[in-house]
């Protein structure tokens, strides 16, 4: 059985270790990547029995348990699952087609769980780690359990506006409130790939709303933030609401009024009313604030107009 890469050391763990734990956890990931259990197992009970608060332990631990929760295996069957997308298509000598090859992912919960409660266990004793929060969200979005993913990333939310938060991240001397807005928007953008614009049902209807819950989340905070505005107005679009998705354009519009995206989207909500004039009032805008590439966009859309 072939183990899914999930090495979440390279997407919020590459950690800087002290000196007297460098080789433990050089030695962990070297069995980690190799898929050596019996020497990971060996080095956490180790590590657990001389530094069972190290933060280091807690990382590697949870990345043990993520590696365990997710495999996947090559299958060959007659016939195609909905469900998968990459295949490959076997035929017989005369060219029909007799079967199709394609990997199928398997979850072990009770391995995810674990990884869970290291995780939580090390986010509870040193709170300002944002890779180690960061990096629970992104194993919870994997498994698509929606409302825990939400709700560590409201919490998360709530840690950063404390004024005694100083986020502690890898390789990164300061990082500031616009980066963690920054990364709270990938979050949400990652959430709109995973909804059917052209005909949202009832669970993209949630999803809609979960993406709008976490926006307010950090508008309640930080209500200027324009990242956070113009990923709230697309959801009063996509759910029908035009008034409301351009009246918060409009008050992104008055905290700067040179963001090239707000105006864009302005400028789009103006069209599907079919206010042309005022979308070429805000294309223009476009033209006079964005770069050669979103200069080029505006014109081409006041061509069309035309």
């Amino acid at each position: 059985m072939k183990k899914i890469s999930l090495l979440l050391l390279s997407f919020a763990f590459a950690f800087t270790a002290v000196a007297q734990d460098l080789s433990k956890k050089e030695r962990f990931n070297m069995a980690l990547q190799s898929g050596d259990l019996v020497a990971q197992r060996s080095i956490l009970e180790d590590w657990q029995h001389k530094e069972p608060n190290n933060v280091d332990l807690f990382i590697c631990r949870f990345n043990y348990h993520i590696n365990q929760a997710f495999s996947e295996h090559i299958e060959l069957s007659q016939e195609l699952p909905d469900e998968v997308n990459d295949y490959m298509t076997m035929t017989d000598s005369t060219g029909a087609v007799s079967g199709y090859l394609y990997s199928v992912k398997q979850i072990d919960t009770i391995q995810f769980d674990s990884a869970m409660l290291a995780i939580d266990k090390g986010i509870s004793l040193y709170p300002n780690r944002l890779d180690m929060r960061f990096g629970k969200i992104h194993a919870l979005g994997m498994m698509s359990r929606n409302e825990a993913y939400v709700y560590s990333i409201e919490k998360t939310i709530d840690k950063a506006a404390e004024k005694s938060t100083h986020w502690v991240f890898p390789d990164v001397d300061e990082f500031t409130q616009d980066m963690f807005s920054q990364s709270i928007m990938d979050y949400l953008g990652q959430m709109l790939e995973n909804t059917n614009y052209n005909s949202l049902t009832a669970n993209d209807t949630l999803h809609v709303l979960r993406i709008r819950r976490i926006a307010n989340r950090m508008l309640q905070y930080w209500p200027k933030d324009i990242y956070q505005l113009n990923i709230l107005a697309v959801t009063y679009n996509l759910l029908g609401d035009r008034k409301e998705a351009l009246r918060i354009l409009q008050k992104a519009e008055k905290c700067n009024r040179k963001d090239v995206v707000v105006l864009a989207n302005i400028s789009d909500l103006y069209h599907l009313e079919k206010n042309y004039k005022k979308e070429r009032h805000y294309l223009n805008k476009v033209i006079r604030y964005g770069t050669v590439d979103e200069k080029a966009w505006a014109k081409e859309r006041l061509a069309e107009l035309k």
